[in-house]
């Protein structure tokens, strides 16, 4: 479309239809953090999933991430209409060994290419969560990288860090980084993961039990994840 107000209209339908069917009992679901937008860049026309994607221009990219993200989460001075989750952070290009491969570039391509359209969306769509990536950046998975810490938290005020589906089990078995399940989800949650789109709350039981996290671990983890059911007012009366 290369028409950023009509993004920011449609992203605008979808997360009033997101709050709509949240506060309405009968739909009984709760969805206020959207997936998307979809901020990775089209590198390769055989990625599956290049028609999400604006194409390969960074700033270009940004810009329409940018109206996304205003739409979904709207313009009302006090709460969040819903929650934009930007995906897949980084590099998150290539079809074949997707699960298992290394998008391999320096810190020039890092900042002036890859990861623009995620820090507009952050710095000037004002979105705080994004979803870390299958692959790795440099041979660390992006589950585990150390950026997500020192860029994504320290630098662009992110709150909520996601895997993707599956993402700690891969860092087992193909990549075999860790000896087995509760390693992998502490690994994810020391590098700032607060959010796993699989089930870990017996292996952080565990870890909790045999030290590997702490409760200091979870509260700042917990910490992030209110801050934007505070901008969602889900922790305020309904009536407000």
């Amino acid at each position: 479309t290369w028409d950023p107000e009509l993004v920011r209209e449609a992203a605008n339908v979808e997360g009033y239809e997101a709050r709509y069917i949240t506060q309405t009992a009968k739909y009984n679901r709760q969805l206020l953090m959207l997936w998307g937008p979809q901020s990775d860049l089209a590198r390769d026309p055989r990625w599956g999933r290049t028609e999400e994607v604006y194409g390969e221009d960074p700033i270009f990219n940004g810009t329409m991430v940018v109206a996304f993200v205003h739409g979904l989460q709207g313009d009302d001075p006090k709460y969040w209409q819903s929650a934009a989750l930007l995906k897949h952070f980084l590099a998150n290009e290539n079809e074949n060994n997707r699960n298992g491969s290394s998008s391999d570039f320096d810190e020039r391509l890092f900042w002036e290419y890859y990861s623009v359209p995620f820090r507009m969306g952050f710095e000037d769509g004002g979105a705080r969560a994004l979803m870390a990536s299958y692959n790795a950046w440099n041979g660390t998975p992006m589950a585990v990288n150390p950026i997500l810490r020192s860029i994504v938290i320290d630098k662009w005020h992110g709150e909520v860090l996601s895997s993707d589906g599956g993402a700690v089990t891969l860092l087992v078995d193909p990549r075999h980084l860790y000896p087995n399940q509760e390693a992998a989800a502490v690994a994810c949650l020391k590098a700032g993961i607060n959010q796993y789109l699989d089930k870990y709350s017996d292996e952080l039981h565990a870890a909790m039990k045999d030290g590997s996290i702490k409760e200091s671990d979870l509260d700042e983890a917990l910490r992030r994840k209110f801050q934007v059911e505070i901008k969602l007012g889900l922790l305020d009366p309904p009536e407000k």
